[in-house]
């Protein structure tokens, strides 16, 4: 707690305040840093993910820095718990899409994905991904007209 000196209005008087951080504070200091935490963790755990694991399941692409998610079931039952608490496959590709990851929707990788800064040899450009803002944080509202509405007596 910070603490300040005050000199009272007597001589050799003096009172110790303290303030402390209220119980609201801290919860939305640790939710903050929790969630900017978490948000660089999910690419460095598919980055980690996708060096660790069977090649059969999730790889990444020859010559490529695109990744092909190639067995759904095992990715869900095997993989995906290992390192994320989401256990449905569109759960995991909506993460991705909240990081930026675009789909590849032609050729034979119809169920790869791919982003600019997801680089398998240049790690630390994950730091330097985030989750894309909820849209709806910024919408406007309209204020109604109450002018018209009567009170019943």
């Amino acid at each position: 707690p910070k603490r300040t000196l005050t000199r009272g209005s007597t001589a050799g008087t003096f009172t110790l305040h303290l303030r402390k951080r209220s119980d609201e504070n801290v919860k939305r200091e640790n939710l903050s840093s929790s969630i900017q935490a978490n948000s660089r963790t999910f690419t460095l755990q598919l980055m980690e993910l996708l060096n660790k694991e069977d090649p059969s399941i999730i790889s990444y692409l020859p010559n490529s820095d695109a990744f092909e998610i190639r067995d759904r079931n095992r990715l869900l039952v095997e993989v995906l718990p290992k390192y994320f608490s989401m256990t449905k496959l569109d759960s995991f590709k909506s993460q991705l899409n909240k990081y930026g990851f675009h789909r590849i929707k032609t050729g034979p990788h119809s169920i790869a994905y791919e982003h600019e800064l997801f680089k398998r040899d240049q790690p630390e450009l994950c730091q330097l991904m985030h989750n894309k803002k909820n849209k709806n944080k910024n919408m406007k509202y309209s204020i109604p007209d109450c002018s018209k509405i009567t009170s019943k007596n």
